[in-house]
């Protein structure tokens, strides 16, 4: 496990090298490498592999354009697999890749590769525990995510939302069981602002159309009727 850490680490070292290199063999070498990778059993492997994954990402941006089939499938693959810190770093991942590719990411069939199942892993946590701090990185990633993806997102949009303004007020409940505000721990909130967060990145993304978005939901809909 140790060898393959050190690996992962070195190729996420050179990065800004094979970007730029002539060879872009290079590129498709480093990417191979650390994809078949992601599934290792090894925790500490796991959590290597996805930092070096987001630190080529970020150097190689919209180069990785070619194989964001193959890196979502594995990135959703080890969504399933992965657990506590690991779970915390594909998070940040995804959200790498959402802030560097660019538009490429929401384009065609890649988003309905990879945003059900983050919906359902939010889903998953929620039910036991809708204050889960590996929720926090999640909502990050898909607040990127909805910026990036635009119209292309509106499939998901308005289970998203409903699912944030759902965070929102499960916070301001608990919040409102403190008889003085300034009692309030930070933690306490983080959730509800990673959730209005969110909620900026689909009024992005959407634009006008966001108010049609707050309509159609059965839930949330009649509480801004005048949207």
């Amino acid at each position: 496990p140790q060898l393959r850490c050190i690996s992962a680490w070195a190729l996420g070292r050179y990065a800004s090298w094979t970007v730029t290199a002539d060879d872009p063999s290079l590129v498709a070498c480093s990417i191979e490498a650390l994809v078949g990778r992601l599934l290792d059993r090894n925790k500490k492997v796991q959590v290597a592999t996805c930092s070096a994954l987001g630190v080529y990402v970020e150097a190689a941006g919209d180069l990785m354009t070619p194989y964001l089939e193959p890196v979502y499938r594995a990135l959703m693959e080890a969504l399933q697999l992965y657990r506590t810190r690991s779970i915390l770093c594909l998070f940040d991942t995804l959200g790498v890749m959402a802030d560097n590719v660019g538009a490429a990411i929401g384009e065609g069939p890649l988003p309905g590769m990879y945003v059900p199942p983050i919906l359902k892993r939010w889903n998953d946590i929620g039910r036991e525990n809708p204050m889960d701090r590996s929720l926090l990185p999640l909502m990050e990633c898909l607040g990127s995510i909805t910026v990036v993806c635009g119209m292309n997102y509106q499939p998901w949009a308005v289970e998203t939302f409903e699912m944030a303004m759902s965070t929102i007020e499960g916070s301001m409940l608990i919040i409102s069981h403190y008889n003085d505000i300034s009692d309030v721990d930070d933690e306490l909130a983080d959730p509800m602002i990673c959730a209005i967060d969110l909620i900026d990145g689909l009024i992005e993304g959407l634009g006008s159309n966001f108010a049609t978005l707050v309509a159609g939901s059965a839930r949330f809909g009649p509480t801004f009727p005048n949207l």
